[in-house]
């Protein structure tokens, strides 16, 4: 129908362009004649141009609710039910709303770590913290969204493994998430050489490590917040 509608008034256009451009040879004098003439095409163009950006929207609309339906759908396995997913869902939006952040992209990232957690002691709080402390750190720090989503996807790594390795958290987060190294190590009191010995012998398990990483998130981000959901990026 859309296509149809853009083929209908490009044809008009093209027949009132035709007039107007008969018009313009007929007329004996002046730039009055000739904005006579071609009014008819102008308003065809811009009612044209009306046209494509409504359907600019409805495509957005349509794209925006696919994209929350497999959010949806993606947490009522994670959660195992729907009620369960939907109070999911709205934290998600809700958290989104409050840091200024892109709702689809950061949703898809929490459902990333849901679901990794699924079935261990992080499921249900414990995700909600440490996606709320990745969020509070992307917000200050003005992460764009495929930053925020890549920290999130490297700490559903870290679930999924069990054990936090150093390419995981100096890397892939790290990369994403600027000084995440520095405070994972405050996170478990120790220095950033302590840290490193404690990842090459395998002794940092991430159902230990992650609910403390997020309240070192917390400390650290949480006094900017206020000034960062301000920034007209959020």
């Amino acid at each position: 129908t859309g296509r149809a509608t853009i083929r209908q008034l490009g044809a008009e256009m093209e027949t009132t362009g035709k007039k107007g451009a008969r018009g313009f040879a007929e007329a004996s004098t002046g730039a009055d004649r000739l904005r006579q003439s071609m009014a008819p095409a102008v308003g065809l163009a811009r009612n044209l141009g009306l046209t494509l950006g409504a359907m600019e929207i409805s495509r957005a609309v349509v794209q925006g609710t696919l994209g929350v339906e497999r959010m949806d759908l993606a947490l009522r396995s994670a959660t195992g039910s729907a009620e369960l997913a939907g109070e999911e869902l709205g934290f998600v939006r809700g958290e989104a709303e409050r840091l200024g952040l892109e709702l689809l992209a950061t949703g898809k990232g929490f459902t990333t770590i849901a679901s990794a957690a699924k079935g261990t002691e992080l499921a249900g709080g414990g995700v909600r913290d440490i996606f709320s402390g990745i969020a509070e750190a992307s917000a200050v720090l003005s992460l764009s969204a495929a930053e925020t989503n890549g920290a999130l996807l490297a700490v559903g790594q870290m679930i999924s493994k069990g054990k936090v390795n150093a390419e995981e958290l100096r890397l892939q987060l790290g990369e994403r998430l600027p000084g995440a190294f520095q405070i994972a190590a405050r996170a478990m009191g120790a220095t950033t050489q302590e840290l490193d010995k404690m990842l090459e012998k395998g002794e940092i398990m991430a159902t230990d490590f992650l609910p403390k990483f997020a309240s070192e998130l917390h400390k650290t981000f949480g006094p900017d917040l206020e000034t960062a959901a301000g920034r007209s990026q959020a």
